[in-house]
């Protein structure tokens, strides 16, 4: 309980008289066998007997006072301390325990004393005592430890245990019951456990969704290739209407002037030759049909504008069928690295996509303008038409894969996506659009 300040620890300031003095006198007086007797001592001597007898008796009660002040501190410290203290011998028997650890033992202090602590230690934990308390016998320094310990009602708890060496070979130790971090740190682990599990799933999940991506993209691509495969074969058509036509009337000459009789040698050598002429030029849109189709596994570097003027050659008869026209700025040699045959098949969906555009809206004077340069380190590409721009509600949307604006059959929604993927995917650069100039413009950086 807690000490209260006593007013009798001042001592008389008109007493000079010390306390150790005062008892010596007393004992030398006993001493000497003198009669205390009122009638043996005068009145003086008598009161100043009584006085210093007064004294000794306030020193004693203030002595007193003291000691149950230190044992209320004793009490508040060691008894109701939130940790367990104890002492134990050489033998591992308790000599002295606190209230705190009786409660948590289950057990009266006094029924603990002499008990053995193993007696409290569950079994699969024994050999960890007995381990430290060996390393803190040899080393004679401080140990601690964590451990399984069970109540004498069966209530099982975790412990965390130090215990210090002393001289006579006693061990003092505390003991703290951790059973609700124990019990935290196994609902961490737990969590922890779950989180590495729906990670794990959650990454089994992702790859999968990555490779159902990349073959849904490898068949956007295939698809994307079946379209151009079209769109060169109308190039064909009209690639080889006019020299099929300038054909047939070579032949047709030479028919009617064998007939007639009109044919010599030189005519005959003549329409030949250019006959010849148109069947090398149609041998020669072949190849570039031929290498249009062609797969390159590594990338290498290339003349943009070569592969832009081969864009144009594929789709300049149906342009000029449609009454567009081409206009075309370029810096010359711009350079480039990656796939030659997959740049030229994002240019030609951009420019069938701007013919189809200036077909359906009528635009009069048609035109689409080419411009080709260097920006810093990168080539760059811009193709724009008159067609009128691209609302701005779809414009965020026009590289979604099957998202078209044309009527049903005119378009499969597939060509700028791969142009996209083909740009920024395959060959690191960037494909953008945007309106301008009374049109759409779009923007290849590599």
């Amino acid at each position: 309980m807690p000490c209260k300040d006593d007013s009798a620890r001042s001592t008389d300031h008109n007493l000079s008289v010390p306390a150790d003095d005062l008892r010596r006198r007393a004992e030398e007086t006993a001493g000497t066998g003198q009669d205390l007797s009122q009638d043996a001592l005068p009145p003086e001597k008598m009161q100043q007997l009584l006085h210093e007898l007064e004294l000794q008796n306030e020193e004693l009660r203030r002595t007193q006072h003291e000691l149950e002040c230190s044992r209320a501190r004793y009490f508040s410290l060691y008894d109701l301390a939130p940790i367990g203290y104890l002492t134990l011998n050489e033998e591992g028997l308790i000599l002295e325990a606190n209230l705190t650890i009786a409660t948590q033992l289950g057990m009266p202090r006094g029924a603990l004393l002499k008990q053995p602590l193993t007696r409290f230690i569950l079994p699969g934990d024994q050999d960890i005592y007995y381990l430290q308390r060996k390393q803190c016998l040899e080393s004679d320094a401080p140990q601690a430890w964590e451990m399984r310990m069970m109540s004498v009602d069966g209530y099982t708890f975790w412990a965390y245990l130090q215990a210090t060496p002393q001289q006579n070979g006693e061990h003092w130790i505390t003991l703290n019951n951790i059973t609700k971090r124990k019990q935290a740190e196994e609902a961490l682990a737990q969590k922890r456990q779950q989180l590495e599990d729906i990670n794990r799933s959650l990454e089994t999940r992702i790859s999968a969704a990555v490779v159902e991506m990349h073959t849904k993209d490898d068949m956007l691509i295939q698809q994307g290739r079946l379209a151009a495969m079209g769109e060169m074969i109308s190039n064909i058509a009209h690639q080889w209407r006019q020299p099929l036509n300038n054909l047939g009337l070579i032949v047709q000459d030479l028919r009617l002037s064998y007939e007639l009789g009109e044919m010599t040698v030189e005519e005959m050598d003549q329409s030949v030759a250019k006959a010849m002429g148109v069947i090398l030029y149609m041998s020669s849109t072949i190849d570039d049909f031929r290498n249009f189709f062609s797969y390159e596994k590594e990338p290498r570097g290339f003349t943009v504008n070569q592969v832009v003027s081969r864009a144009l050659n594929f789709v300049s008869p149906a342009l000029k069928c449609s009454g567009i026209s081409v206009e075309l700025d370029e810096q010359p040699d711009i350079s480039a690295l990656g796939n030659p045959n997959e740049y030229l098949q994002a240019l030609l969906n951009i420019l069938n996509n701007a013919k189809d555009v200036l077909i359906e809206c009528k635009t009069d004077d048609p035109l689409i303008s080419i411009r080709i340069f260097r920006d810093n380190d990168r080539s760059i590409v811009t193709i724009r038409d008159n067609g009128g721009g691209i609302k701005e509600d779809i414009l965020p949307k026009i590289f979604d894969p099957y998202f078209t604006t044309k009527g049903l059959g005119n378009g499969t929604g597939i060509g700028l996506y791969m142009s996209k993927a083909i740009i920024e995917k395959n060959m690191a650069g960037r494909l953008s659009a945007y309106n301008a100039g009374g049109g759409a413009e779009f923007r290849i950086e590599i």
